[in-house]
């Protein structure tokens, strides 16, 4: 094991020969509940989301479509992000966010309102799915100066939904199961708490363009304070529901926002398998809650754990496969079966190898084809095998972007034939890139085995040391987009 670097993960191993093994430490939670494991070997979980999708690369999401039936709320599904001072990359929770409402919802289109563009891999995945709206930049309403990030973007929401209509929800909400006859009301929003005894939370709402409630809503914003938080985000719309009830439909509590903010709140999303989200048509997972509470380290990790039924959900918005290990081999049968093997042992099972024979005499392709088909890589829903034939030597980089080119994962691991990695490798990864979702490089030491057991203890990375010397080890991860950049090997 190792610590982590400003470069990323810093634990990885190797040996003579060139034979490396890149080896994380384990990141492991106690785990509340059980749940039945399937006899997939790529998919631990039993609970699955109430309208199926799995985030396979590249991304595909059902047909879109308009509101169906007896609706006025148009099928649009908004978005408001980056009004922060600085951009901001896209999280896991964001991305199941945006997903989840492409994939239940097939509205008919989805937009993102911001002032600066989302950053990492993340929001590069869901870019082409989804339009992309320069925001106004709120600086005050009616006189009044508003200053807080959360704040602006409670006013834009309610400015968009009088423009354009749809349905509006915060970059933390699950979507679960479709809204249906929910579009028929003129403006629907969820209680927040039982009996909504917070208020009506304004993270889902669902409107007809310019909707009498939402003008009611937005011209008491005359009377906005800045040092009131939530009193005109959840607290005033159910006051003005009270008066009003005619211009609203007041959904239950456990519709969008149960389980709550709080620590059981938390622990029924995050630690228990208790709560089963029958009623829930979205799930809001209140990320600034769970930022402060025990399971602040929440990751894609957690959704092969088993960790809660919600957790266990969310594995279908894992991307599949993350990981793309490009493998090229020449006169390297020896080798193969057991690099092949650090692969398949890998705690973290999204990822896919791409075998790249460069006309090599041992026929050492189809030793790792054999191999794969005997230890269930090439069967099942997401083929994890992919063997690529030279005619011809090509020699050792342009075998690498042979492979890359075929690669449906994010991020490469250039991992060579008589290399392995240690089996968590990838989870510590996926642990480390959920929280910082716009890295583009994660490494780690390396130490040798067979002749030796040298560690190589690699230095920080500085962009002065980067080409010199191959200061890096060879699997190191990376971004497909930086390997474009640079114009692969």
């Amino acid at each position: 094991g190792g610590g982590e670097g400003e470069g990323g993960l810093h634990t990885s191993q190797a040996h003579t020969n060139q034979e490396n093994e890149s080896q994380a430490r384990e990141s492991v939670l106690p785990i509340s509940g059980t749940a039945p494991l399937q006899k997939d070997p790529w998919q631990r979980c039993a609970w699955k989301l109430p309208v199926p999708f799995e985030a396979r690369l590249p991304l595909q999401f059902p047909p879109r479509s308009a509101a169906q039936g007896k609706t006025i709320i148009p099928n649009i599904v908004h978005f408001v992000f980056g009004y922060t001072t600085d951009p901001s990359p896209f999280t896991f929770v964001n991305f199941m966010a945006v997903a989840s409402a492409l994939a239940v919802l097939r509205p008919e289109v989805v937009m993102l309102h911001c002032l600066q563009e989302p950053t990492g891999f993340f929001w590069e995945l869901l870019r082409p799915h989804v339009l992309l709206v320069q925001g106004r930049a709120v600086t005050s309403i009616f006189g009044n100066p508003v200053d807080d990030y959360a704040h602006r973007a409670d006013i834009v929401r309610l400015e968009v939904l009088l423009q354009h209509g749809g349905v509006y929800m915060d970059v933390d909400v699950l979507t679960l199961r479709p809204l249906g006859p929910l579009l028929g009301a003129e403006v629907a929003m969820g209680m927040e708490g039982k009996d909504g005894e917070v208020g009506l939370c304004n993270a889902v709402i669902l409107a007809a363009p310019n909707a009498t409630f939402l003008r009611l809503w937005y011209d008491h914003y005359r009377t906005f304070d800045r040092s009131q938080w939530n009193y005109h985000s959840v607290i005033l719309p159910r006051k003005l529901a009270k008066l009003h009830p005619e211009h609203i439909t007041q959904l239950p509590y456990n519709t969008f926002h149960w389980p709550l903010w709080d620590d059981a709140g938390m622990r029924r999303m995050f630690g228990s398998f208790n709560y089963t989200y029958a009623s829930n048509r979205a799930v809001h997972v209140w990320n600034h809650g769970l930022q402060q509470s025990q399971f602040r380290d929440f990751s894609m990790l957690w959704c092969f754990e088993c960790h809660s039924t919600l957790v266990s959900m969310m594995r279908a918005y894992v991307p599949d496969p993350l990981f793309s290990v490009v493998m090229p081999c020449f006169n390297q049968k020896q080798y193969i079966q057991e690099a092949l093997r650090s692969v398949a042992a890998q705690s973290f099972p999204s990822w896919e190898i791409i075998v790249v024979d460069d006309g090599s005499p041992d026929n050492c392709g189809a030793i790792a084809q054999a191999y794969g088909d005997e230890i269930g890589m090439t069967q099942g829903r997401v083929r994890r095998l992919t063997v690529l034939t030279m005619k011809q030597n090509r020699g050792l980089a342009e075998s690498r972007n042979v492979g890359i080119r075929e690669a449906r994962g994010v991020w490469i691991c250039a991992l060579d034939a008589d290399d392995r990695i240690g089996p968590n490798y990838f989870a510590e990864a996926a642990r480390v890139m959920s929280k910082q979702a716009d890295l583009d490089l994660i490494y780690s030491d390396q130490q040798f085995f067979g002749s030796s057991n040298w560690i190589w203890r690699v230095p920080e990375f500085s962009t002065g040391i980067a080409t010199v010397g191959g200061p890096l080890p060879v699997m190191s991860l990376y971004t497909r987009r930086v390997g474009k950049i640079v114009g692969g090997y």
